[in-house]
């Protein structure tokens, strides 16, 4: 029915019952496991894409300030760059570390297919990179950590994902 109504359309769907999972941490799909930390972001162990989410406007939040901590030519490497909608920023420090900035914030929020389209990226320049591990440092707003989750595991292939749950934020992080 569905190839009848969609036509030649070169569409992928995936139907499924929905189990609500009280343990997101269970959540597993395309060779990725999630897990989570509550370390910091720039905490981190090696052999790690670090991912993070920035706007258009380069405004510094308080995820990519723990980063500078780290990385020290960072900043520099943020200002200089290109920060157009749907846009990945990249900035290699060694090579134990892959920092990829998701130009997807917007305001408050976040644009979801401008995150999916950078997660795409992310999944194929790590193809060349090889590496085993990402990070991403959860929000306050527990819907749309969910949301980054699921876009995570849906457009990752082969990774091992962890969901940073540092200071405050520890409250939030799911049970196990």
């Amino acid at each position: 029915m569905f190839q009848y109504l969609l036509g030649k359309r070169q569409i992928e769907m995936t139907a499924t019952t929905f189990k609500p999972v009280n343990d997101v941490s269970l959540l597993t799909h395309n060779k990725c496991k999630l897990n989570h930390s509550r370390s910091a972001i720039h905490q981190i162990k090696k052999k790690t894409i670090i991912l993070y989410l920035t706007s258009t406007d380069g405004e510094f939040t308080e995820e990519m300030s723990s980063l500078m901590r780290k990385f020290v030519d960072f900043a520099e490497s943020f200002r200089r760059s290109r920060k157009s909608s749907g846009c990945l920023i990249k900035h290699k420090e060694n090579e134990d570390y892959v920092l990829y900035g998701c130009v997807a914030r917007r305001g408050n929020g976040v644009d979801f297919e401008e995150l999916r389209k950078c997660i795409c990226e992310v999944n194929e320049k790590n193809k060349e990179e090889q590496l085993p591990h990402l990070a991403i440092q959860a929000g306050k707003d527990q819907d749309v950590n969910f949301k980054i989750m699921s876009v995570l595991l849906y457009c990752l292939r082969n990774i091992s994902i962890t969901m940073c749950w540092p200071g405050d934020l520890r409250a939030l992080m799911p049970s196990k």
